[in-house]
């Protein structure tokens, strides 16, 4: 039975922590992993207007009283609360994959300097509107029965994919923020092209739908190739990373060029693509059903 290391990057998750914590209390139940540990990157705010960085969580905060009564309903050290490694930037994506990065780093340590390994990590957005629904504990049973088959999986969202930033699928490679045309327009090209790709797929009953970089929300990650020291996340742009002439593909279609920005990109492209490079050669897809269910407008966390 797999192992499983789950990271939650706190920030102002007030609302949608305690609907996240019970997700992972009801995984930790169903037994799906043998072995669940969370670990809980914050970062202290001083109110110098950083944006949607990574975390709000210190001491005696309600995240941090969240956390630590949820920690309750686990064995013993299954949960660690630690402050991200890195200092806080003006950049929002540039924040949230630093601790991205704070917790690989201690995922690291963990393997190398005290023999605690996991199988998979996952990342798991504390906001108040990706993973607050319901789990479905079949579909993540029926991902991971196919785990042989991917090195990252992600899922669809019953109650919309919203995560069109960190997607990338044939021929939309790249950011469609970085094109000198209206990012509207290139989001709207995508967005209708993407639902081509997966009535695509449904038309044909694959369940697990390649892609180039998709996280929305909730992913899944095989530590033997993501843990690897040469992978991290991060805000640049390598178009070294992209497969063959599919950035030529994107931009004849869209009948324009980039802009040419070198940063400033969703986080989990970066991590994405250069994982897809030798040695890692890193498989890829998204699961062709919702792992969240959509909730009720009623029952939504209020702002």
């Amino acid at each position: 039975m797999s192992s499983l290391c789950v990271c939650l990057c706190i920030y102002k998750s007030e609302n949608g922590l305690p609907y996240v914590l019970a997700n992972l209390h009801t995984i930790h139940k169903s037994r799906v992993f043998g072995r669940l540990k969370v670990i809980a990157i914050h970062e202290k705010y001083d109110g110098a207007g950083a944006g949607d960085s990574c975390c709000c969580c210190c001491n005696y905060t309600t995240e941090y009283s969240l956390l630590t009564n949820f920690a309750n309903y686990l064995p013993p050290n299954s949960l660690e609360i630690i402050q991200n490694q890195y200092p806080t930037t003006p950049v929002r994506q540039r924040n949230i994959g630093n601790a991205r990065n704070t917790f690989l780093n201690r995922m690291r340590a963990l393997r190398d300097e005290v023999g605690e390994t996991y199988d998979h990590f996952a990342m798991m957005d504390t906001n108040d509107y990706a993973c607050i629904g319901p789990v479905c504990i079949d579909v993540l049973r029926q991902a991971m029965a196919c785990a042989g088959e991917w090195d990252s999986i992600s899922f669809l969202r019953e109650a919309q994919y919203y995560d069109l930033w960190a997607l990338s699928f044939d021929p939309f490679i790249h950011s469609f923020f970085h094109f000198k045309r209206s990012w509207y327009d290139v989001r709207d090209e995508m967005r209708a092209a993407f639902n081509a790709y997966l009535a695509e797929h449904n038309n044909n009953e694959k369940m697990l739908i390649p892609v180039y970089s998709a996280f929305n929300g909730f992913a899944l990650y095989r530590s033997s190739t993501y843990l690897s020291p040469d992978l991290r996340y991060s805000d640049e742009i390598n178009v070294n990373f992209y497969p063959g002439n599919i950035l030529k593909k994107q931009t004849q279609l869209l009948g324009c060029d980039m802009d040419g920005r070198t940063n400033d990109d969703c986080e989990h492209r970066y991590f994405h693509t250069a994982s897809m490079q030798p040695p890692h050669n890193a498989r890829i897809f998204i699961y062709a059903m919702s792992l969240f269910a959509k909730m009720p407008e009623r029952d939504r966390p209020s702002r």
